[in-house]
């Protein structure tokens, strides 16, 4: 039996590039999708704690490096950006509804420095945490 010459040798590395990426991607699109939502998961659930990106890749099997490739190209964010964006989200709702001190709230939101948590916060809702705290319950007591 002989096989067909799909193209010379010299167009082997185009070909076969050109090739790749014109097949659909479902099956590892699916087998990405489900890890990812996994990883997602458990950021939710352990946000508090101390996560590092090779903890979170050992738990899918993959390189962390690989790892963070996927989970930017299906979430738009690094898995630490995600992480610090469900984070600071937690710490929103604590220092709206609750009256714990901005430290702890900090604190149960996974971040070991105020300054840094502060920092974040100003970065993401462009005020600090007090004022945010300040300007929702004055807009509540009304």
């Amino acid at each position: 039996m002989t096989y067909p010459v799909i193209c010379s040798y010299e167009d082997f590395p185009y070909t076969y590039c050109e090739n790749v990426l014109r097949r659909p991607f479902s099956i590892t699109d699916q087998a990405h999708q489900q890890y990812i939502s996994e990883v997602v998961a458990y950021i939710h659930q352990n946000f508090s704690k101390d996560i590092s990106l090779d903890e979170i890749s050992k738990r899918v099997y993959s390189s962390k490096y690989h790892f963070s490739r996927v989970f930017k190209k299906y979430t738009s964010r690094t898995p630490y950006q995600y992480l610090i964006t469900v984070r600071l989200e937690h710490a929103r709702l604590l220092l709206s509804t609750s009256a714990y001190p901005v430290k702890a709230i900090a604190e149960r939101c996974g971040f070991k420095r105020l300054d840094y948590f502060s920092t974040m916060f100003k970065r993401k809702f462009k005020c600090s945490p007090s004022q945010y705290r300040e300007t929702w319950s004055a807009c509540n007591s009304k």
